[in-house]
């Protein structure tokens, strides 16, 4: 009677608990290349989130990983290395017509169905006109999965490229990135974008942590944000990018990132090439105990009406300037550095090439220029507990 009892319970718990946990079981990608890891990404999606393990290897990366809301991308430290593919492109050979699928190339086969490519014109102002996927290759005529948004005339000389931030976020929240290496290949990949050559590229989104992740050689920026909200960058390491180390802008706000190094930014021979960058209505933000080192540009540049952040970093030996406020339309202001070591910069610490108003600093720096018409620049007096005006 006692056996039957206990195989009657042992039943019971099988049957009532084991398809509760499969249901919530992490997706473990089974494969080392762009296409095993979007494989995961959709089926965690499709629960409604959930942990995409990442085992240690190297991940060719031919397109982007494109994340979605709700799934946490996690590998084995710096064992699990994402790696883009070299540079590969091919000039377009006709007219692009608006909402077509399809295009005319010199040769379709130095790209493989499902590669993430880019069409630039190099004499349009809009310089990329589509980012996209290939469906199909037939000799010199390639499918694209998304329309052409306008129409480009062959003589404006088009190439298709082979060019994609590693990791994509659009349009998603409640992501995390952690535990991970992205390597953008930077000597196998000429820069064409800063933006949509990134190592991350998160864009209309919110609620995204990039913990314990480095991110090396990106022939683009290191991460790049734009209209993304309640960004954490945590414990992260961008080093040797083309363009920006971190570049934040697009009206993002309540950008949190601490405890990171942003190094070596700048390698390409281009203007943009400061380690963090402030573009464009950068609200609300808290940068604190990051060491912003070594850059080709700034240290930390601001302008275009970046508001209400805060400092707390080590800016140090830049080969520009330290800390630059930026000549741009938009009042910069309210803008606070506490215990900030803004030092020993080859040009200048600090510099203001326009009038700033509002900025609060509790050590100013030895070597600076400011604009003659700023105002309202307060450092803090320890002697008798106040912010007061600095005179100049």
């Amino acid at each position: 009677m006692k056996k039957e009892i206990v195989k009657l319970l042992i039943f019971y718990y099988v049957v009532t608990f084991i398809p509760f946990f499969s249901l919530h079981a992490d997706t473990v990608v089974s494969g080392f290349t762009d296409k095993h890891i979007q494989k995961a990404i959709d089926l965690e999606y499709a629960k409604k989130g959930g942990v995409v393990l990442l085992p240690e290897g190297i991940y060719e990366l031919r397109n982007a990983v494109y994340l979605k809301s709700g799934v946490q991308l996690v590998g084995k430290g710096k064992k699990t290395i994402l790696k883009k593919c070299p540079l590969y492109s091919t000039p377009v050979i006709a007219d692009l017509l608006k909402t077509s699928h399809k295009i005319f190339v010199e040769d379709g086969y130095v790209f493989k169905v499902g590669d993430g490519v880019s069409i630039v014109s190099e004499t349009l102002q809009t310089e990329r006109i589509i980012v996209t996927e290939i469906l199909d290759i037939a000799a010199n005529i390639i499918l694209l999965k998304d329309d052409i948004p306008c129409d480009v005339s062959f003589f404006t000389q088009p190439i298709v490229y082979c060019s994609f931030p590693c990791i994509y976020c659009k349009d998603s929240e409640n992501i995390t990135i952690r535990d991970l290496v992205i390597d953008g290949s930077r000597q196998d990949n000429p820069v064409i974008d800063s933006w949509w050559d990134s190592g991350i590229g998160i864009r209309d989104s919110s609620n995204v942590d990039i913990l314990n992740v480095s991110i090396i050689d990106s022939p683009g920026d290191g991460i790049s944000l734009n209209n993304a909200h309640r960004v954490k960058i945590d414990n992260t390491l961008i080093d040797s990018s083309a363009r920006l180390g971190v570049h934040v802008g697009g009206g993002s706000k309540y950008t949190y990132i601490c405890n990171s190094r942003i190094l070596n930014s700048g390698q390409a021979n281009f203007t943009n090439i400061d380690g963090l960058y402030l573009c464009f209505d950068a609200l609300l933000g808290l940068y604190e105990n990051n060491v912003i080192k070594n850059n080709r540009g700034a240290g930390l540049s601001i302008g275009h009406g970046d508001s209400g952040n805060i400092f707390l970093n080590n800016i140090s030996t830049n080969n520009n300037i330290g800390l630059f406020f930026r000549e741009d339309t938009i009042e910069t202001c309210n803008i606070t550095f506490l215990n900030n070591d803004i030092s020993n910069n080859h040009s200048l610490d600090l510099m203001a090439t326009k009038p700033i108003y509002n900025i609060f600093m509790d050590r100013w720096p030895n070597s600076r220029s400011i604009h003659h018409l700023s105002s309202s620049l307060y450092c803090y007096d320890y002697f008798i507990d106040k912010w007061l005006p600095l005179s100049w």
